[in-house]
């Protein structure tokens, strides 16, 4: 999230990169949204520049600490798919 959302436009996104995901359950998604919060990884923001105000809309953004534990976990999954592919596990493609 390169900038704030809210929980709908979230699972739009999710869903339009992950074709092969099933719907995504709103109650799920605000379980996963509390989890992070409280973790400090994302926070309230205000809406994104155009959106209109929706009172029943919460806009979040990916913190500083989320965004360092995002690009963490991007290297950790790096690692394991060099050393399946150095197993034979994967292709070079």
């Amino acid at each position: 999230m390169e900038e704030p959302a809210h929980g709908y436009a979230i699972v739009q996104e999710i869903e339009a990169r992950e074709e092969s995901l099933p719907t995504i359950n709103p109650g799920n998604l605000y379980r996963r949204i509390r989890d992070l919060r409280s973790k400090g990884l994302i926070a309230d923001a205000p809406p994104a520049e155009g959106e209109g105000k929706d009172p029943r809309r919460r806009y979040f953004q990916v913190t500083g600490l989320g965004r360092e534990v995002g690009q963490a976990e991007a290297e950790r999954l790096r690692t394991l798919v060099l050393e399946a592919q150095g197993q034979g596990l994967l292709s070079e493609a």
